[in-house]
């Protein structure tokens, strides 16, 4: 596996499209997803999302969490506040929990039950905490 870098790069010649073209697809800019290609900074959920619809595979396969492409079968993400309050309820451990047994304070949930997106370091590391793939946290499978 790789990373979301490797995985981009692999994606974007595969596909014979340039960094700059998938940019303003998905409505950043060019030096934005440079940043993403050498891992200088973590994309955005709404990001994510975008660039796995375009190349039409998982999250888990765009980041390097598997070798499955898993073409297709996804369903449009909820809102993340929506999804992640569903998450929390069906799993039984609580804000506090997740807090306790991880890095996060409880001021990131406050910030992303009022809208802000969380960064894709955010988003493995509430996979892993609930036991989920990044397609079944934010509501994609």
């Amino acid at each position: 596996m790789s990373n979301i870098s490797e995985r981009l790069l692999s994606l974007l010649e595969e596909n014979n499209i340039s960094a700059s073209k998938l940019a303003k697809q998905i409505g950043i800019t060019p030096p934005t997803l440079l940043k993403w290609l050498h891992g200088d900074v973590d994309p955005k959920l709404k990001h994510l999302l975008l660039v796995a619809d375009h190349f039409d595979c998982s999250l888990e396969y765009l980041v390097g969490r598997s070798d499955d492409y898993a073409k297709s079968g996804f369903k449009p993400a909820p809102p993340f506040a929506e999804q992640l309050n569903r998450v929390i309820n069906e799993s039984g451990k609580s804000i506090y929990s997740v807090c306790k047994q991880t890095t996060f304070a409880y001021r990131c949930f406050w910030d992303w039950f009022h809208g802000q997106e969380p960064l894709l370091s955010s988003l493995i590391q509430l996979a892993d905490f609930y036991g989920l793939t990044l397609d079944q946290l934010v509501g994609r499978e």
